[in-house]
C-alpha cells in the first residue's frame, strides 16, 4: 500500500487525515512532558498539514483542521496556551504551503509565504493574549473595588 498517493475514496481520505491528526496530538502530548520537541513542532505540523492539502480532497480539510485542534485542546487541557500558539498557526501555515505547492508555485515563493504566515500568526496571537490578559487584569481590579 502506497501511503504517499492521492487518495480517492472517503474512507481513504478519513483514514489519511486520522492518521495525520494523531500524529499531531502525539507530537503535541511528547512535546508537555520533553519541553525541546514543541521547537521541532513548529516544522513536524506544517508538513503533516501540507501531506493532507496534497493527498486528500479539500472539501474534507476543515475535518482534519478542527478534529486536529479538538484533540490537541483535550489531550493538553492543562497548557491551552501551546495549542493556541504553536497548533492553530502551524496549521494554517501548512495549509499555505500545501496550497503554493499545489498550485507550482516556485518553492522559494512558498517558504517566504508559509514562514510570513507562520510569523504573522504568532504575533496575531500573542498580541490578542496580551490584551484578554490585560482585561482580566482590569476585571479584577475592577471587582476587587466592590468587595
Amino acid at each position: 500500500m502506497n501511503i504517499f498517493k492521492k487518495k480517492e475514496t472517503l474512507s481513504q481520505n478519513i483514514t489519511f487525515m486520522a492518521i495525520m491528526a494523531a500524529l499531531n496530538v502525539i507530537f503535541v502530548l511528547l512535546s508537555e512532558f520533553i519541553p525541546f520537541l514543541l521547537f521541532i513542532l513548529v516544522f513536524l505540523l506544517p508538513l503533516s498539514c501540507t501531506l493532507v492539502i496534497l493527498l486528500c480532497n479539500k472539501k474534507y480539510f476543515p475535518i482534519f483542521f478542527f478534529s486536529t485542534i479538538g484533540l490537541c485542546f483535550i489531550v493538553v487541557a492543562w497548557n491551552i496556551s501551546d495549542t493556541i500558539f504553536f497548533i492553530i498557526p502551524s496549521l494554517i501555515t501548512g495549509l499555505v504551503f500545501g496550497l503554493m505547492i499545489e498550485k507550482k508555485l516556485p518553492i522559494a515563493f512558498s517558504i517566504i509565504a508559509a514562514t510570513a504566515t507562520q510569523f504573522c500568526l504568532t504575533y496575531l496571537f500573542f498580541t490578542f493574549s496580551i490584551s484578554i490578559r490585560s482585561f482580566v487584569m482590569k476585571m479584577f481590579v475592577i471587582v476587587e473595588r466592590f468587595f
